[in-house]
C-alpha cells in the first residue's frame, strides 16, 4: 500500500501483488535504483511518488481511503506519518532511523534527530503486526506499548536473527573446510562450490531456528502470565550476575512486576525476547566453564550443526573444529531455551536446589529419551494459520513432560552413573514403553488416553501423532517403571502393568488431574504443587517396586492376592480419596493424601 525511505513517499492504494512484486524485484535488480525509478503504470488508480520534503502535496481519494485520512492535502513528512499509521496488515520496518517511539518518551529521548518531524507513537499505530528488518526502527518503550495494545512485535534482534545465524554458520563451514584446504583435498574453488551447494540446508536449519524463536516468544508470554514470579527471580538473579540491568533494558521493577502479576498481566513479547537473549548468554558462559561440552552425548549438537554433505564427507574434521566446545554451548542453549523457556533453569534450581550444569544434563537427557526434536519435526504439520494454536498446545505438553522428567532425573540418577550410561540404560525400555501404551493402562486409563488422542484428532492431529503425543503423558511414570525394573531384575512390561494397576486402585491419575487444576497464587504455592505431586509419584512407584520385591515377581495375581490380606490400611487411604472427590482439590488435601500414600508405601510390607 506505500513504502518511504530518506527522499520518497510511495502510494500504491490497491496493489496488485504480483505485478507489484515482478516491478519491485526489477528494482531491486537495477543499481542505484530509487522510487522515481518505479514503472507509474504498475502502480493502481490514485497512486504516484512523492518527495517526502514537499510542502504540499495533493492526495487522490483513493490514496485518502487507504491511508484512513480526513483530508487529502498534506506535507511531505505528513505523509510519512500517515503510512505508518495506516490500517493495513504488516508495518516492515528497513533501513536506518527510530519511527515510533512510546507515548511516554520524548522526541529527545530516542537520539534521532533526523526523524524527529516523521515520529509517531506507539499508541497511534493502527497495523496488525510489526516486522523489524532495520536496526531501532522502534524504541523498546514503542516496543512494549504497542504489545500491551494488543500489536504482535517481536524485537530488531529477533526479527534479524536469520542473518546472524547464517552468517555465523557460514563462517564455521569455512572454518571446518579449510583443514580440508590446508591438506590439498579441497581447492578453493572446491570449497566456493560446496558452501553453495549447501544453501538450501543452511537457509532450512536458519528458517527452522526462526521459528523455533517465535514460538518459544508466543508460549512464554502464556507462561508469564500463569506465574509471573519466576521471571521476577531471574531477572533478579542476572542481575546479581551481572548479566542484565533491568533499567537499561526497559524491563519492569518488582513493583511493576507486582501489579502486573495482581492483573495476571504476564509479560510482553519484546520483554520475554530480551530476557531470552540474556539466559542464553548466561547458560553459554556456564557450559563454557564446564566440561559438559565434552560429553560424548553432547557430541550430536556439533554433528547436528553442519550440513549432511559437508559433516559426512569431512566426518573426520569435525570433533576437530577449533570452536568445537563454542559451537556445542550455543546449541545447547539455544535448544534448551527455544524448547523450555526463559525461566526453566532458574526455576528448576530453586525447586530441586540442583547445580545449573546438571539442570541442562538432565534436561538433555530427558529430551533424548523422548525424542523431542523428532516430534517437535512432526508438529510441524499443526503449524498453519488455521491450528498454531494447536500447535503451541502440543508443545506446551512436549515441554510439560520434559520439564517433569527432567526433575525426575535430577531426584532418581545415581552419582555414580553418568549421563550417557542413564541414556543406555534407559532409552531401549523408555521407548518401548511410550510406543505401547495403549497396551499398558487399565481399562479406565485407557478411556482417559483414548479420549486425549481424540481431542487431538479433532484439533487435526494425525491419529498416529495423536498417539504419540498422548503417549508423552506417561513419561514420568515410565521412568519410575524402568528404574523399578532394572531394580527387580523383571520385564520392563510386566513392571508396567503392575504399576498401572497400583495406580488404578489409588486413583493417582484423577489426583493428579485434581492437583493440575489448583491455581497458585505465588511461587511457594506453585512449588508446592509441583513437589507434592512429584512426591505422590515417588510413594506409588516406592509401593510398585515393594510389592514386586515381596511377591517375588510383577505378577497382577499376585498382587492382588497381596493386597487384599492387607484391605484395613488400604481402605483408609480410599476413603480419604473419596471425601475430596466431591470438592476441589487444594493444597492442604493434596499433602494430606500424598503423605498418607507416603506413609503406606513405608510401611506397607
Amino acid at each position: 500500500v506505500a513504502a518511504f525511505n530518506h527522499k520518497h513517499v510511495f502510494i500504491d492504494p490497491n496493489p496488485d501483488p504480483e505485478r507489484s512484486f515482478a516491478e519491485r524485484k526489477r528494482l531491486f535488480e537495477l543499481p542505484r535504483s530509487q522510487w522515481t525509478d518505479y514503472n507509474l503504470n504498475a502502480i493502481s488508480t490514485g497512486g504516484g511518488v512523492f518527495d517526502r520534503f514537499e510542502k504540499e502535496i495533493q492526495l487522490s481519494p483513493e490514496a485518502v481511503k487507504a491511508l484512513n485520512l480526513q483530508e487529502s492535502v498534506i506535507s511531505g513528512q505528513e505523509l510519512v506519518k500517515a503510512v505508518l499509521r495506516a490500517p493495513v496488515d504488516l508495518l516492515w520496518n528497513g533501513g536506518i532511523g527510530t519511527y515510533v517511539k512510546s507515548s511516554s518518551e520524548r522526541n529527545l529521548d530516542v537520539e534521532d534527530p533526523a526523524n524527529d518531524d516523521v515520529r509517531v507513537d506507539a499508541r497511534e499505530l493502527r497495523v496488525k503486526v510489526v516486522g523489524e528488518g532495520g536496526n531501532l526502527g522502534f524504541t523498546q518503550l514503542a516496543r512494549i506499548e504497542y504489545s500491551k495494545l494488543g500489536g504482535h512485535i517481536n524485537t530488531d534482534a529477533v526479527d534479524n536473527s536469520g542473518g546472524v545465524d547464517c552468517s555465523d554458520l557460514e563462517v564455521n563451514l569455512k572454518i571446518l573446510l579449510s583443514a580440508a584446504v590446508r591438506r590439498g583435498e579441497l581447492s578453493f574453488e572446491e570449497r566456493n562450490a560446496l558452501l553453495v551447494s549447501c544453501s538450501d540446508a543452511v537457509c532450512a536449519k536458519v528458517l527452522e531456528r526462526n521459528r523455533s524463536q517465535s514460538k518459544i516468544l508466543s508460549l512464554g508470554v502464556r507462561r508469564s502470565r500463569k506465574n509471573i514470579d519466576y521471571y521476577r527471580g531471574l531477572m533478579s538473579q542476572l542481575e546479581a550476575d551481572g548479566f542484565l540491568d533491568r533499567e537499561q533494558e526497559r524491563l519492569p521493577d518488582d513493583e511493576a512486576l507486582t501489579k502486573r502479576s495482581q492483573l495476571k498481566a504476564g509479560l510482553s513479547r519484546p520483554e520475554v525476547a530480551v530476557l531470552i537473549a540474556y539466559i542464553k548468554i548466561s547458560l553459554f558462559e556456564a557450559l563454557m566453564k564446564s566440561s559438559l561440552p565434552d560429553e560424548p552425548f553432547a557430541e550430536r549438537f556439533l554433528q547436528n550443526y553442519f550440513p549432511p554433505e559437508v559433516k559426512n564427507r569431512f566426518a573426520a574434521d569435525v570433533p576437530n573444529h577449533p570452536l568445537r566446545r563454542e559451537i556445542i554451548a550455543t546449541q545447547i542453549s539455544n535448544q534448551l531455551v527455544e524448547r523450555m523457556g526463559a525461566s526453566f533453569v532458574y526455576r528448576t534450581a530453586q525447586e530441586t536446589g540442583a547445580p545449573e550444569i546438571d539442570i541442562i544434563a538432565a534436561f538433555l537427557s530427558a529430551d533424548q529419551l523422548i525424542r523431542a526434536s523428532e516430534l517437535k519435526l512432526k508438529l510441524r504439520v499443526m503449524d498453519t494459520a488455521s491450528s498454531t494454536n494447536s500447535h503451541l498446545k502440543a508443545l506446551l505438553f512436549v515441554t510439560s513432560a520434559i520439564d517433569s522428567m527432567t526433575g525426575w532425573l535430577l531426584e532418581h540418577r545415581s552419582p555414580s552413573m553418568s549421563w550417557n550410561d542413564l541414556l543406555e540404560r534407559y532409552g531401549e525400555p523408555f521407548g518401548l514403553l511410550l510406543r505401547d501404551t495403549p497396551n499398558l493402562v487399565t481399562e479406565l486409563e485407557l478411556r482417559r488416553y483414548q479420549e486425549a488422542v481424540s481431542r487431538l484428532e479433532l484439533n487435526g492431529f494425525p491419529g498416529e501423532l495423536a498417539r504419540e503425543v498422548a503417549s508423552i503423558a506417561y513419561a514420568t511414570s515410565y521412568l519410575d517403571i524402568v528404574k523399578i525394573s532394572l531394580l527387580v531384575s523383571s520385564d520392563v512390561i510386566s513392571v508396567a502393568r503392575l504399576y498401572a494397576q497400583l495406580a488404578a486402585d489409588f486413583q493417582i491419575t484423577y489426583l493428579l488431574e485434581q492437583a493440575n487444576e489448583i491455581e497458585p497464587s505465588d511461587r511457594w504455592e506453585a512449588l508446592a504443587v509441583r513437589s507434592t505431586t512429584a512426591e505422590l509419584k515417588n510413594s506409588i512407584a516406592t509401593l510398585a517396586r515393594r510389592v514386586i520385591e515381596e511377591i517375588g515377581s510383577p505378577s497382577l495375581d499376585a498382587m492382588e492376592q497381596y493386597l487384599d490380606q492387607r484391605t484395613e490400611i488400604i481402605q483408609r487411604l480410599r476413603t480419604s480419596i473419596r471425601e475430596f472427590q466431591n470438592r476441589s482439590m487444594t493444597i492442604p488435601a493434596l499433602l494430606v493424601i500424598t503423605n498418607q500414600l507416603r506413609a503406606l508405601s513405608k510401611r506397607f510390607i
